[in-house]
């Protein structure tokens, strides 16, 4: 089979069987060529179940594409929103990517993101304009990458500085009644 040929099947065919012959072959091909495998999961006879098999399989089996497949996987359930269970894919494929990648993800712009539509979220009124909202809501999220950041390694420890105060072994409140009991007062009485 030509590359020609799978990429007609992926673009085209409606019958699942052939459809996965082709993509069998271009695994054993060992086709890297992402618009190729575009094509296969915008082929609108392909249903979520098989969409994720092939991506998952994908993802699995050429080495370092995995974050545009499931990139590309978590956009394409964002755009089918004929199902409810798209929005599920859609957070669980944008998951999966920044797994991948996670340093191209910004998780301070997704939970400020998630924060600053909570009150809207609350508020709809009707099925519609929530599932518009939630739409909007997994767009700003895809939205927000952070810029390549070389070198950008911290450690993982805390600089202690020596203090001129003994370190608080006990309840503050306990520590603050010892101090009450014990100590004279200073100053001028009233």
């Amino acid at each position: 089979m030509t590359l020609d040929e799978i990429k007609r099947r992926f673009e085209f065919s409606t019958d699942f069987n052939e459809i996965f012959d082709a993509f069998e072959v271009a695994l054993a091909l060992k086709v890297r060529d992402l618009d190729l495998y575009r094509l296969l999961f915008m082929n609108p006879s392909l249903s979520p179940d098989e969409l994720c098999l092939f991506g998952e399989k994908l993802a699995r089996e050429v080495e370092g594409i995995a974050f545009e497949i499931y990139g590309w996987l978590a956009r394409v359930f964002e755009a089918t929103h004929s199902m409810l269970d798209n929005y599920e894919l859609t957070f669980e494929y944008y998951r999966k990517a920044a797994a991948v990648r996670p340093e191209e993800v910004s998780c301070a712009g997704a939970l400020q993101t998630l924060n600053a539509f909570a009150p809207l979220l609350r508020s709809v009124a009707t099925a519609e304009d929530w599932e518009r909202l939630w739409e909007e809501l997994l767009r700003a999220i895809g939205s927000h990458r952070v810029g390549d950041r070389p070198d950008r390694i911290e450690p993982r420890a805390v600089k202690r500085r020596p203090k001129n105060f003994p370190k608080l072994k006990e309840p503050r409140a306990q520590a603050r009644r010892k101090l009450m009991k014990g100590a004279k007062r200073v100053g001028k009485k009233r």
